[in-house]
């Protein structure tokens, strides 16, 4: 067998010339925190590229012929290195230059945590004649779209789980790619709508002299889709709804939900036994309805000292904001649910195919399904399939051993990962996205599946998080993700349920121990660690 990189190239690392553009693996690490395999990577890629010219073409920053115009791989939206997929920051750069009232720098710090590239994509006016007109468009359709979308999936999920078998395992798997580049077009679409509307209550709080009171505008909506699910455990804790109802409504949630390989809850249901016994022993004011019920009169305070504040010939604009906000930023997670049905079909599908090509001596192991592309996987299957997957397997265990950069221009240089050198404090200075000061201890988290004990004064300490994780933040004091922003996933459930955040902290996981003090203050973006064991 060839072990050369032409005869065998890798799915998990940048084909093609070397790049010339800046790359980022901020935020888009939120979705995919670990090393992907190849069917999870090549299955979002082409979805998050034809989600972001699509957005931009329909907010009409994008004319139609630069949108159907080849491109090279330097000019896509999203690449993979060393197993790290990356966001072109470049890109997102030179749109955010053709949209009114934002920047390249706007963009760059809201999608990303900061500046760290600069210089290119200067504002241009060239583009907003269009954007005058599609933009409104956009806002005023995208709701129904996002929630005809929703009910859509839905249904196509459970229709599509019933009817799945070896000889429909890759019409099923083709269909769950078309609804999952279909939900996630419509998720960045409303993202970006939504992040529109959060930079303008940035902008109007400033203004008012309240930098930071957007924090406290863009919560207590009470009706985002993780809201429901934390709302129907509790319930099932309680005996007010049976367990095999709420699976049925939310088992394609579960550990590392965005990966194909990992098993959700439909599969494996235990993870969800573990946080029912915890949830009993909670009291109604610990619940999702307290909890939901403080964030709104924080939300409507917010709201009344920003309004107060701002002269009466603004007054209108920003209240048009406000109303939009509360639209937006849980449409936002609503966008979510929809790709993850879409991924959790995708899931069952490759398991049924893969066991399939077992029983035809095609592979040895069902789960070998997963190192195939999604090409391979719907089409011609690779010469001496079994070899090219044990090569792949290797080189995924590879890319898992090293590190790159956060942020480069060109090809990062990958080095082996490395133990931080801990001292007896540290201070780790993240975003502020949902306020408040807390005490506690610290509860690091790489598996929300593994964790039996949170313990009274518990703050989770994590990498990143998705929808599952929200079964978690209700019983912590404080949350610290090391990657996000304002409008990540993360950020919205913490402000929604009342408890401190600080986001983008990058290296909190490496520095933290489980067992350790920590001060977390969700104001001002700072954590202080202090040994357990100085």
């Amino acid at each position: 067998m060839s072990t050369s990189p032409q005869a065998h190239p890798d799915p998990l690392h940048w084909q093609g010339p070397e790049s010339t553009a800046a790359w980022t693996t901020v935020n888009v690490s939120e979705a995919l925190p670990e090393v992907p395999t190849p069917l999870t990577w090549t299955f979002f890629a082409r979805g998050i590229d034809e989600a972001f010219f699509g957005g931009f073409h329909a907010l009409g920053a994008l004319s139609r012929v630069e949108l159907r115009a080849p491109r090279s791989p330097d000019q896509s939206s999203c690449a993979i290195f060393h197993g790290r997929p990356a966001l072109n920051v470049d890109l997102f750069r030179e749109m955010a230059a053709r949209m009114p009232m934002t920047s390249g720098d706007a963009m760059e710090t809201a999608l990303f945590g900061g500046v760290k590239v600069g210089g290119a994509g200067e504002n241009t006016l060239r583009r907003y004649p269009v954007v005058a007109v599609k933009l409104p468009s956009a806002m005023l359709t995208a709701p129904q779209r996002l929630r005809a979308d929703h009910t859509d999936v839905i249904r196509w999920r459970t229709d599509s789980l019933t009817r799945l078998e070896p000889r429909t395992a890759r019409a099923v798997l083709s269909e769950a790619w078309d609804h999952f580049r279909h939900s996630f077009f419509l998720h960045s679409l409303g993202t970006m709508l939504a992040q529109g509307q959060f930079e303008q209550l940035t902008l109007a709080a400033a203004r008012v002299g309240a930098p930071g009171l957007e924090r406290d505008l863009v919560t207590g909506y009470g009706s985002l889709v993780e809201l429901s699910l934390v709302g129907d455990l509790w319930r099932a804790a309680r005996g007010e709804l049976p367990v095999e109802e709420f699976l049925a409504s939310h088992g394609y949630h579960g550990p590392f939900e965005s990966e194909l390989s990992s098993r959700s809850w439909r599969e494996d249901p235990a993870p969800v036994q573990t946080l029912l016994a915890r949830y009993r022993s909670m009291t109604e004011d610990e619940g999702p309805q307290a909890t939901t019920e403080r964030a709104r009169a924080i939300r409507l305070a917010a709201e009344a000292r920003l309004l107060d504040a701002t002269p009466r010939l603004r007054r209108a604009q920003v209240k048009a904001t406000l109303r939009m906000a509360r639209t937006f930023v849980p449409l936002r997670e609503l966008g979510k649910s929809s790709f993850l049905h879409a991924v959790d079909v995708a899931r069952a599908a490759a398991r049924v195919l893969g066991s399939d090509l077992c029983s035809r001596g095609m592979l040895t192991d069902p789960d070998d399904v997963f190192f195939l592309t999604m090409t391979e996987a719907l089409g011609e299957l690779p010469a001496s399939t079994q070899d090219t997957v044990t090569l792949r397997r290797g080189r995924r265990k590879e890319h898992a051993q090293l590190q790159i950069e956060e942020v480069w221009r060109g090809m990062p240089t990958a080095a082996p990962q490395v133990e931080v050198t801990r001292a007896a404090e540290t201070e780790l200075c993240g975003l502020a996205v949902s306020g408040g000061v807390v005490d506690g201890v610290a509860v690091v988290v790489t598996d929300p599946s593994l964790v039996e004990d949170l313990g009274p004064d518990a703050v989770l300490v994590c990498q990143a998080t998705d929808p599952s994780w929200a079964t978690l933040f209700l019983q912590c004091v404080a949350v610290v993700i090391d990657v996000g922003g304002p409008l990540s996933h993360g950020a919205i459930v913490a402000r929604e349920l009342g408890i401190p955040c600080v986001i983008n902290t990058r290296d909190a996981v490496r520095h933290c121990r489980t067992g350790d003090r920590i001060h977390v203050n969700g104001t001002t973006g700072v954590v202080r660690l202090a040994r357990q064991h100085a």
